[in-house]
């Protein structure tokens, strides 16, 4: 599974100056999940976002991709279509955002080493010399100018650590990158995941552009801990859901959820055999009507808890 949903999937930068749609989070991915589990995760958040796009256009969208037809977004085609300049642009913006005088910016969501919980300060200190490797294998002639860490107080990464770095390139380009802990699964909860080496190649595989990306996106073992490994970049798909959404926003949003239920239906065609793909669409009627039913009942429980909360 990919955990494929509407903000773990955005254009990916490539290192020829193009892009595609891909994964861009996978530490929660998984093996040998059942294969329905993963859609029924896209269809719940798109039914709590402000999309509004109703189970059966999505699963429609979905059995469109298993049988190998894609769906054609315009919003998608002029995401991709952006130019360099567009990119160039986009990417100072992005560090402007976060740095200041060659630091993080006070003002940004990356925090001093020294003001972290003990525990993170403690893992930091195990693991930093694996990490200050990782930054010059990737760019050996770069200048570390400052790191900090991050961790998220809500949403499927909550408490997991995060240690970013500032480095800046002989010719004066700063980048960030985040070293992501890569815990386990929630995939866990169905079957063992093996190493977390496999898990991770396998999302890369099934999941991201055959072709070279832009930066640095790789696993790094550091005292017994994986970090994920991955330039900072901003995206053009870059969605702020909230109920203050404006309309064009909005629409983009629903047009994108129905454009990943059918990559997704695409990708997961290639995790089957023959005679898995027949049978999902011999049953498709079948299927959509138990996926529905599951997902409606998850809502409500979902709203349910929340308002006892």
């Amino acid at each position: 599974i990919g955990d494929f949903h509407m903000l773990n999937v955005a254009d990916i930068e490539l290192s020829n100056n193009s892009r595609k749609i891909g994964l861009i989070d996978v530490d929660d991915v998984g093996n040998n999940v059942p294969l329905l589990i993963d859609l029924s995760r896209l269809l719940v958040a798109s039914q709590v976002s402000p999309a509004n796009v109703k189970i059966d256009k999505l699963l429609a969208s979905y059995f469109k991709g298993i049988e190998n037809n894609s769906f054609r977004s315009s919003f998608v085609q002029d995401t991709l279509k952006k130019s360099i300049k567009d990119y160039e642009d986009l990417y100072e913006a992005y560090i402007k955002h976060n740095t200041h005088n060659e630091h993080f910016d006070s003002n940004s969501e990356v925090l001093p080493i020294d003001s972290a919980p003990k525990p993170i300060q403690g893992l930091f200190s195990l693991v930093r010399k694996n990490l200050d490797q990782a930054v010059f294998e990737y760019a050996p002639q770069a200048e570390i100018l400052d790191f900090g860490f991050r961790v998220k107080a809500t949403g499927g990464s909550k408490g997991i650590p995060r240690f970013l770095y500032l480095i800046k390139s002989p010719d004066g380009k700063l980048e960030i990158i985040e070293f992501k802990e890569f815990v386990n699964s929630s995939a866990e909860k169905y079957l063992p995941q093996g190493s977390k080496l496999r898990r991770f190649n396998a999302a890369v595989k099934m999941y991201r552009p055959k072709e070279k990306v832009s930066g640095i996106f790789s696993l790094i073992n550091s005292e017994g801990h994986y970090f994920i490994a991955r330039t900072k970049l901003p995206t053009f798909v870059d969605f702020k859901i909230d109920d203050k959404m404006n309309k064009e926003d909005k629409r983009n949003l629903g047009e994108f959820t129905i454009f990943l239920s059918n990559l997704y239906g695409l990708l997961q065609r290639n995790q089957m055999t023959v005679s898995q793909q027949e049978w999902l669409l011999k049953n498709k009627d079948l299927v959509s009507a138990e996926l529905t039913k599951f997902v409606k009942s998850y809502i409500t429980a979902l709203k349910k808890i929340n308002s006892t909360d």
